[in-house]
């Protein structure tokens, strides 16, 4: 029976309190359930997700082929005295790299040695890190196109915009989580085919804790795609996407480039300080404290992660909230 606004109907209050907060978890619920069957269904996320998976792949067997022939060379060499030496000469040598890629030193490698850390699960990592942004653009790189398209009536006459929101940038994050996960089964399983069952302890819990953190660091990407795609339609949105990557590369080259004549013009102790200020913008300059031993540094790295994913999710949020629709 329709209502008019003198009405005992057209009074009563809003739904509050459980029947709300049921209603909101059964309409988040949906949005997340639609979105991420769309996802785990789609052509279009399956190819660059079996490309990234491909890369892995030749990654591992580089790996591989590399660890033994230096196995082969060290038993030529030392004979009984290999593995003592193969050891010995690993750990400078992953130091050096380290300190070479800019992930750390020596001191980190020791503790990496020290907790029997797989190299596999930091060679992986590191690498893996680098092609990340890539594989989250363009898994999700039109996560809220259907905003400019105006795909997003339908369901949003249905429910509320923080629900719609939080179901679909959930979705998204568990598709990537999900992927990163079968990823790092496949990395655990390969560590104890090379390294024998003894490895197993020590390679599943280094797998989860690299698991982890690598969806920690995909969230600043995630949010960065979420608030592109707010914004554009779902072709110029990949090409945006695309473009902030290159231009954060490149923001961060000239940022490193300009830091001597920016440290003479400002309050900064030394160039270290100036870098820490302007790099921290950038979700890779806080990556490799994701692998470091150390609690407070590993805790400074994902708490730097998550702040930029809360800052671009946020803006995510106003602008849905904000848009005609």
């Amino acid at each position: 029976m329709p209502t008019d606004a003198s009405s005992p109907a057209a009074t009563l209050p809003a739904p509050a309190g459980p029947d709300l907060a049921g209603r909101l978890l059964h309409d988040w619920w949906t949005v997340f359930r639609y979105e991420l069957r769309y996802l785990a269904l789609s052509v279009r996320t399956w190819i660059p997700m079996a490309i990234y998976a491909g890369f892995g792949a030749l990654a591992m067997y580089a790996y591989s082929a590399a660890a033994n022939e230096a196995h082969e060379r060290a038993i030529a060499a030392f004979g009984e005295r290999a593995s003592e030496m193969l050891e010995k000469g690993a750990q400078e040598n992953t130091g050096a790299v380290l300190a070479f890629v800019g992930w750390g030193n020596a001191a980190d490698a020791a503790e990496i040695f020290r907790d029997k850390v797989p190299l596999i699960v930091i060679y992986f990592f590191a690498l893996a890190s680098y092609f990340l942004p890539l594989l989250v653009a363009l898994v999700t790189f039109d996560q809220f196109s259907e905003l400019s398209t105006r795909g997003a009536r339908f369901a949003l006459i249905r429910v509320r915009r923080g629900t719609y929101f939080a179901g679909k940038a959930a979705a998204a994050f568990a598709s990537v989580a999900a992927f990163l996960l079968l990823t790092w089964i496949i990395v655990t399983g390969f560590t104890v085919f090379r390294e024998g069952r003894e490895a197993l302890p020590h390679a599943l819990a280094e797998g989860l804790r690299a698991w982890a953190l690598m969806c920690v660091l995909a969230l600043p990407y995630l949010s960065l795609t979420a608030l592109i795609s707010s914004v554009a339609r779902p072709g110029f949105a990949f090409l945006l996407t695309l473009g902030a990557w290159v231009g954060m590369w490149i923001g961060s080259a000239i940022v490193k480039t300009l830091l001597p004549w920016l440290f003479n013009r400002s309050g900064w102790t030394s160039l270290a300080d100036a870098e820490k200020h302007l790099t921290a913008i950038f979700p890779w300059y806080h990556a490799p404290k994701l692998i470091s031993r150390d609690l407070a540094t590993l805790t400074q790295g994902a708490g730097a992660l998550l702040l930029l994913a809360v800052i671009g999710y946020a803006l995510t949020f106003f602008v849905i909230r904000r848009r005609d629709v």
